[in-house]
């Protein structure tokens, strides 16, 4: 039986629960400290979960609290992350992504 699907992507947070294979607590509780975030709430009140990015993020979260970093550890390292993905302005005006470790490779000739 798959999760029924309340709008194009979202779940609901017992059914990403579920698709997850973790506790209903762990999902609430990751939401709680910022590590997933809520895509919307249903007419009732339910949370509702975008399903690729918090499967996504909950994979990546699970190895590493195999290897006991704290919830605290894991959330900056995500920060980190994501700010290391941030778009770096070009000279020609278009913007182009660059990750924070290859700039320092990117050389800038005087006008």
């Amino acid at each position: 039986m798959s999760p029924k699907k309340t709008d194009k992507n979202l779940l609901k947070i017992g059914e990403i629960a579920k698709v997850a294979r973790v506790p209903l607590s762990t999902v609430r509780y990751y939401t709680d400290i910022g590590l997933l975030k809520v895509a919307s709430h249903t007419k009732g009140g339910y949370r509702l979960y975008d399903r690729e990015e918090v499967l996504g993020i909950i994979r990546k979260i699970r190895p590493v609290v195999e290897r006991r970093r704290t919830l605290v550890q894991i959330r900056e390292d995500l920060a980190k992350k994501l700010k290391s993905e941030r778009r770096v302005p070009m000279k020609s005006g278009r913007i182009r992504s660059v990750p924070v470790r290859s700039r320092q490779f990117i050389v800038r000739r005087p006008n």
